[in-house]
């Protein structure tokens, strides 16, 4: 069992992620700003970090850069979730560090085979 932490804004689809990944197997836990995330991620040392990009307090990138720069937290495979489905906005997101990048609106399967891919990776 692998332990995730998702960051994710918007109420409902933090809580429909937590429950997946949980569904799955796995202990997820979830926050709806990146601050707060950031804490979690201090505290838990995850597997697997699933973040969106765009949310209150600090965006998933200040919280991937801030994985990255911690040697505690660099094994932390992390996956964003977002909306921003442009070529760019993906390739950015690659850029700057993230493991895997999905779009939503994104299947059950989807999101699992992703973590799943990290999780062996």
């Amino acid at each position: 069992m692998a332990t995730i932490i998702v960051l994710e804004d918007e109420p409902e689809i933090l809580e429909n992620l937590v429950l997946m990944l949980e569904f799955a197997g796995h202990e997820a836990l979830g926050t709806p700003n990146g601050k707060e995330g950031l804490s979690l991620i201090r505290q838990h040392k995850p597997d697997v970090v699933v973040s969106d990009i765009i949310m209150p307090e600090m965006t998933g990138y200040e919280v991937l850069h801030e994985i990255r720069k911690d040697n505690e937290l660099r094994h932390c495979k992390v996956l964003f979730v977002s909306a921003r489905t442009m070529e760019e906005d993906i390739e950015r997101g690659l850029s700057e560090g993230a493991d895997a990048y999905i779009t939503k609106p994104f299947t059950v399967d989807e999101l699992i085979n992703a973590v799943e891919r990290l999780l062996t990776a």
